[in-house]
């Protein structure tokens, strides 16, 4: 199509690449094309330039689409607005198309024909609806100004009717009576325009009770509304009208022209229907990415196929590979709470011929299958008519069966099925993600049990070569993980307490056994060696993922509070948390257990010791909490 080279096109969008594909497109139509980054440039635009037609998107900065449509019908009410706008929230296109938008196209635009079509559609209307504007105007002022030729006037009335394209009808303000009609009124009432004639307007056109005409009988002035066309064999067709009352020769009639708006509308309400299916379609994907509970993402799956198919009721069955059955999951609209099977075997029934030939199964009338009547007498009860039973498959095998019920017989559209289709993907895709979830934490709990084993045998290992210190490690676990929970450590992290707590010494695995089991005091070399297994133990462990939030207690349960301790000398609250309490429980079960080279001191004089080592050796606030711990009652 080539357009008029006159008509003007404002293009709205902040993305650059999408406003000049459009105007590219639109140049090459032979528009003449304007663009405006935002809403606020566009409307300087619209009044600086007075284009034809608008195109806007909704989401922009310093001015979104919305109040674009406001100023613009504030500008001027009768240019076109089309939003394009990838938005796709349901919301936002009805208030656009409240606010005055003319249509609404979802992007990306994949096909341009889309737009160029809408575009030609709304510049068209434009025309019809000027045309319609321009005609009521003169034909009021022809019949003011030529009452004295009315012969001529009448000659020229019916050449102008016979030339617009919106219907037009000339009604006697007494009776009325259509006295003429225009060919593009008799062709959307689809009668012979002789046919028209002599009939009542409400027959047809503005079908209000008799003696309640908005002119004639309520005063008004004019009458521009939308309203129902009735055509000769009782079809209806949604139409624009516009009434006004004229005079010719001392005789009032009413002249109504209108036009048809009927595949507009019909196109408003599919764009309303696909808006309220992407929604659904938003809320199910949301279900399964937040939750990992299937019954609980059944019935959201649920709930919007029944929204957004119009059926009555709905089922989600479960396959089970290792009894080769069925199993129903959820459900709703059903009259009755369950059905008479808990388990379906695979073949056996309209949903198991379903998993087993991975087909679609399409009953039309479920009353006439008599044998699975018969078999589940509280779907007899339900009175269903139309059945589809929908496999749900993920990459060739049988996940399960989504099943529609309704009571009536439906005769489905191209994009009722496609929207079945995406449905029975969404619920395919949550058992299968459920079910890996369930998989993959068994193996995560498995996998945790055979670290911690590990920890455990590493630690029993160390013990085996150091007999000083049988037991040690058991002790300063349950110590250590009781003292952090009293402080009000996060229950998440006590694992890595626990961890570091069971590995606290393994970097002696690095020390000689003549310096690690030596019964003499160490010289001063043999304490420098001493003192290296706290890197031994960083060493060892850092490159295991799972233990380096287990590393402060092996590296810095050394550390002292004073600074004086090693391998960093670290002061204060510079030492780690977990730390600082194993340091205290450290020293506690070292002092409270026999060694080789002596007995094991009294518990009030180990307290007593630690006590004094506040401050100096130990964080004070930890050692209170410590010594509060060990001398009650339930305590160690």
């Amino acid at each position: 199509m080539i357009a008029d080279k006159t008509q003007k096109i404002l293009i709205i969008d902040d993305e650059t690449i999408i406003r000049q594909s459009f105007a590219d497109h639109l140049e090459d139509l032979g528009y003449q094309v304007l663009t405006a980054e935002n809403g606020r440039k566009g409307i300087e635009i619209i009044k600086r330039e007075e284009p034809d037609l608008t195109l806007t998107d909704l989401r922009m900065p310093e001015m979104g689409g919305l109040e674009v449509i406001k100023h613009s019908m504030q500008l001027n009410p009768d240019t076109p607005i089309i939003v394009v706008s990838g938005a796709g929230r349901l919301g936002d296109a009805i208030q656009a198309l409240r606010l005055g938008a003319w249509d609404y196209i979802l992007k990306p635009i994949e096909d341009m024909s889309i737009l160029e079509h809408q575009v030609k559609k709304a510049l068209e209307k434009k025309i019809l609806i000027q045309e319609n504007k321009m005609y009521q105007e003169n034909l009021e002022k022809m019949v003011q100004e030529r009452t004295v030729e009315l012969k001529e006037a009448k000659e020229r009335t019916e050449q102008i009717l016979n030339s617009i394209q919106s219907g037009v009808l000339v009604i006697d303000a007494k009776t009325h009576q259509i006295t003429e009609v225009n060919p593009a009124a008799a062709e959307m009432i689809e009668t012979e325009q002789n046919k028209i004639i002599g009939h009542k307007c409400y027959d047809f056109i503005c079908p209000s009770e008799e003696g309640r005409c908005p002119i004639t009988d309520l005063g008004q002035k004019t009458d521009n509304s939308e309203c129902v066309l009735l055509t000769q064999d009782g079809k209806t067709k949604n139409i624009i009208k516009n009434i006004v009352l004229a005079t010719l020769n001392g005789h009032e009639y009413l002249l109504e022209s209108f036009i048809d708006i009927t595949e507009h509308k019909k196109a408003t309400e599919q764009i309303r229907l696909q808006l309220s299916r992407l929604d659904s379609l938003h809320t199910i994907d949301t279900k399964i990415l937040t939750s990992k509970d299937l019954k609980t993402i059944s019935g959201v799956i649920l709930k919007e196929t029944q929204k957004g198919l119009s059926v009555d009721a709905a089922d989600i069955l479960l396959f089970d590979p290792s009894l080769q059955s069925l199993r129903r999951v959820a459900n709703i609209g059903f009259s009755s709470e369950t059905m008479s099977y808990s388990l379906l075997r695979l073949g056996k029934g309209l949903a198991g011929k379903a998993a087993l030939e991975q087909e679609t199964v399409y009953v039309k009338n479920l009353q006439d299958e008599k044998e699975l009547l018969e078999q589940t007498p509280e779907l007899h009860k339900e009175k269903f008519i139309t059945y589809w039973g929908v496999p749900l498959l993920v990459q060739g095998k049988i996940k399960g069966v989504l099943e529609i019920y309704h009571r009536a017989s439906i005769a489905p559209n191209t994009e009722w099925f496609k929207f079945l289709d995406m449905l029975a993907g969404r619920a395919a895709i949550a058992i299968d993600n459920t079910s890996l979830f369930n998989v993959l934490q068994k193996s995560i709990i498995e996998l945790r049990l055979a670290y911690n084993t590990t920890l455990e045998g590493w630690a029993r290992a160390l013990e085996l070569r150091d007999m000083e210190t049988v037991g040690h490690s058991r002790r300063v676990v349950e110590l250590t993980t009781k003292l952090a929970a009293r402080m009000g450590m996060d229950s998440s992290l006590m694992d890595h307490i626990r961890r570091g707590a069971l590995l606290h010494d393994i970097g002696k695995m690095g020390i000689p056994d003549a310096i690690l089991n030596k019964s003499s005091p160490l010289t001063d070399e043999e304490w420098k060696v001493m003192k290296q297994h706290p890197i031994y133990a960083y060493d060892m462990l850092k490159e295991i993922i799972f233990l380096k939030p287990a590393l402060d207690i092996p590296y810095s349960h050394h550390e002292r509070w004073d600074g004086t301790g090693y391998p960093l000398g670290m002061h204060g609250e510079a030492i780690p948390w977990a730390a600082r309490i194993f340091a205290v429980v450290d020293v506690y079960d070292a002092l409270t257990t026999d060694r080789p080279y002596r007995k094991a001191w009294p518990k009030e004089k180990v307290i007593n010791y630690i006590r004094k080592q506040s401050n100096t050796h130990f964080d004070p606030q930890i050692v209170d909490a410590f010594i509060e711990m060990v001398t009650e009652n339930d305590g160690v």
